[in-house]
This record gives structure tokens, C-alpha cells and sequence, in this order.
């Protein structure tokens, strides 16, 4: 039924108005994200989630962690860069 979809886009449409070029839309504004930018992508937490320890999060809880985690690791090792860009 699309529910994150319709709900989301419009709140995307409001990101990209208020804050214009310091935000990028990956991959639509091109695979590599500009130094100084923000990047907003959608992300897929099952690639990840069984990488982290539970804890005692929720699942939806859990799954934000381990995104975060992992895009946080993926920066820090030198990773993200080529990760974001498959070409």
C-alpha cells in the first residue's frame, strides 16, 4: 500500500525546499555526496541489523542502531565513500 512512501515524500518535498543545495538526495543528485553536505538515502537495516548485538532495543529501535552503526563505521574505516558509489 506505499503508507512510508506517501507519507514520506511530502516531507521530502519540505527538506529539499528549507534547506536547497547543503542536502543530497542519494542517488538522485548523483552518486558522490559533496563535502560540506548532508546525504539523505534510503536504507535497507536487515544488510546490517544481524551485524550488532540486540541489546534491549525494539526491532525498530534495533534497526535505526544498526544503520546508524554501520554508516558510522563505514565512515570512520573509509568505506562509505566508495560504498555510495557503485560505478
Amino acid at each position: 500500500m506505499a503508507k512510508s512512501t506517501h507519507t514520506g515524500i511530502p516531507w521530502l518535498r519540505i527538506i529539499r525546499r528549507g534547506l536547497g543545495p547543503s542536502v543530497h538526495f542519494w542517488p538522485f543528485d548523483g552518486w558522490v555526496v559533496a563535502a560540506g553536505r548532508s546525504a539523505i538515502a534510503e536504507v535497507y537495516p536487515a544488510l546490517w541489523s544481524r551485524s550488532f548485538a540486540h541489546e534491549d532495543r525494539g526491532a525498530d529501535q534495533h534497526d535505526a542502531y544498526s544503520v546508524a552503526a554501520w554508516l558510522s563505521r563505514a565512515d570512520h574505516d573509509g568505506s562509505l565513500a566508495a560504498f555510495m558509489n557503485p560505478i
